[in-house]
């Protein structure tokens, strides 16, 4: 079973094994919940003697919606069993953030190669997302084959990666942000950067000084203070170093 780690502000507390993965979804998922608004949670009925539609009016006010951003680095990184778990389980908003469209992956089934394979691979991942319940969101970040630091990967990326998943991260504005490769330390150079890029970017778009052109055009900061957003690690296996 996975190991969910969670953490405010880049401290983490590890999870109970055993709970299990949907005993964790449902502790972020609450604990998340329970983080608003008091009033927001339990709004006073109206009237002084409620009645069957004053509860039922109630209860529809009570109905709060968390959003829940799902980090990735390529198409089909991503745990199909948790998106849709938390989409169509939990009814949670959802959305897939893959940072590259996956042109440099290995094609099997046909002739194609980049670019042309990343506009098949797209295409199967927004028919993927649909099938969660999610949304999907990319940055311009190049899948250029396999790396093997990310440091390497970091250099052919440049700003530009931060610059997008900030952008994101204050337009869908996340309460809970799973961190797919938060415990990546080997192996593919793009997994460990994207576990190394989710937290600072998150950190970032609740700093009105990163990337301010994208306050210029409307946007705002999201995150810290009182909205300060949760990160979840996944465990998902740790690689081997090549």
């Amino acid at each position: 079973m996975a190991i969910w780690r969670a953490g405010f502000g880049g401290r983490a507390m590890k999870l109970p094994t055993s709970r299990g993965l949907r005993s964790a979804l449902v502790f972020s998922f609450g604990l998340c919940v329970a983080c608003l608004p008091a009033a927001a949670q339990f709004p006073p009925a109206p009237g002084t003697g409620p009645g069957l539609a004053e509860t039922i009016e109630a209860i529809e006010s009570a109905r709060v919606t968390t959003r829940i951003l799902y980090v990735t680095a390529h198409p089909d990184d991503e745990s199909a069993e948790v998106l849709t778990y938390l989409a169509r389980g939990l009814h949670a908003d959802v959305a897939l953030l893959s940072l590259t469209r996956g042109e440099g992956g290995q094609n099997a089934l046909g002739p194609e190669q980049a670019p042309q394979f990343g506009l098949i691979r797209t295409q199967e991942l927004l028919a993927a997302t649909r099938g969660y319940g999610a949304k999907l969101f990319f940055t311009h970040a190049p899948d250029f084959g396999y790396s093997k630091t990310p440091e390497e990967t970091m250099k052919v990326w440049g700003n530009q990666v931060l610059d997008d998943m900030v952008r994101v991260m204050r337009t869908y504005r996340p309460h809970i942000v799973i961190n797919n490769w938060g415990d990546a330390h080997a192996g593919h150079g793009h997994h460990q950067a994207a576990g190394l890029l989710t937290p600072k970017a998150v950190q970032m778009a609740a700093d009105e000084k990163a990337f301010p052109a994208q306050l210029r055009e409307g946007l705002a900061v999201w995150g810290g203070g009182k909205r300060t957003v949760l990160i979840l690690g996944l465990e998902r296996g740790r690689e081997k170093p090549s």
